[in-house]
């Protein structure tokens, strides 16, 4: 706490001391195991609320993954414009 008292006094900190959120990651700390565990479930949630605002309700189903039949380099489909384009970097952004 010394050195945040004394960066506090040279720098504007909007508050200080132990994070429960920072830089999308949820922080909890175990006062009886004296540990830190950490993760997504606020980023995760806040990026799933994101996507359904653009592409509306997601369903919830499963799908498999073709890896025995997997040709990327046989793909025919059309091209993305660019509203989609920005769409799919901004996912994979998130991702």
């Amino acid at each position: 706490m010394r050195w945040i008292d004394m960066i506090a006094g040279a720098f504007l900190i909007k508050e200080h001391g132990p994070r429960q959120y920072y830089l999308g990651n949820d922080y909890t700390y175990h006062e009886g195991q004296d540990i830190w565990t950490y993760g997504c479930g606020t980023y995760t949630k806040e990026a799933i609320d994101r996507v359904e605002r653009i592409f509306g309700c997601l369903l919830k189903e499963g799908t498999s993954l073709p890896v025995k039949d997997c040709h990327p380099d046989m793909d025919t489909s059309p091209l993305l414009g660019l509203a989609d384009h920005r769409k799919f970097q901004m996912l994979l952004g998130m991702l």
